[in-house]
């Protein structure tokens, strides 16, 4: 959730990333510092241009992403993009 900074876990992905249910694990800084470092800046990019294109209404990027140990692992990210009137996501 863009406005909020809540994320979603599937058990899958919890079970595998080590995203055990709670607080810290359901708010996109949690998600930011789990990305592999020298991902970030492309994760960063694409999805900011993907927010400020009104027209867009889905990210998706493959990336790696650190597992509770710390780990890297890949993983293919998808988002979708509900808009205001005015395009704002």
């Amino acid at each position: 959730n863009i406005v909020t900074g809540a994320i979603w876990w599937s058990e899958g992905i919890a079970a595998v990333y080590g995203a055990e249910p709670g607080p810290e694990s359901a708010h996109i800084d949690w998600w930011k510092r789990r990305i592999h470092h020298e991902d970030w800046d492309d994760i960063a990019a694409s999805l900011d241009a993907a927010i400020a294109d009104t027209e867009q209404t889905t990210w998706a990027r493959e990336y790696r992403f650190l597992d509770k140990d710390c780990r890297p692992k890949s993983v293919l990210d998808r988002g979708f993009f509900l808009r205001d009137d005015a395009g704002r996501a």
